[in-house]
């Protein structure tokens, strides 16, 4: 049986109370990295908009009269681009269907054209052969 791996000092396998969110300070030392579960540095935040996009959703429901206004803009915006999806997704779905009904018109050709050909060749190898079955 193998003896079990020492134990690595570098590792800290739980979590204490300072990176659990909401435990630390409310300057966004509490907002945690999704990978490192530490908290995400000064730079971090300004870099990747953290604190701003956390800000935002603070303060959702608890706004004056003046962020209505930017909430309709959003609702708007968010609209259009579904409306302008939606649009995209119906015309590819338009030249699907097209393509399949003119594929589908094309194999109906060719079939009729094969009977035609299986017929013709029936009624040659019928009188090559002085009228025997196959």
């Amino acid at each position: 049986m193998p003896a079990p791996a020492p134990d690595n000092n570098t590792l800290n396998n739980t979590l204490d109370n300072t990176s659990v969110a909401g435990a630390g300070g409310s300057n966004g030392s509490d907002i945690l990295h999704p990978i490192t579960l530490r908290p995400f540095s000064a730079y971090e935040l300004e870099k990747y908009g953290f604190e701003k996009l956390r800000e935002e959703i603070n303060t959702i429901g608890t706004t004056s009269g003046t962020e209505g206004g930017r909430k309709e803009e959003k609702r708007k915006e968010i609209e259009r681009l579904t409306n302008e999806t939606a649009a995209l997704i119906k015309q590819k779905l338009e030249e699907r269907e097209t393509k399949t009904r003119e594929i589908e018109r094309e194999m109906e050709e060719k079939e009729k054209t094969r009977e035609v050909e299986r017929k013709v060749f029936m009624k040659k190898l019928g009188s090559a052969g002085g009228g025997r079955d196959i």
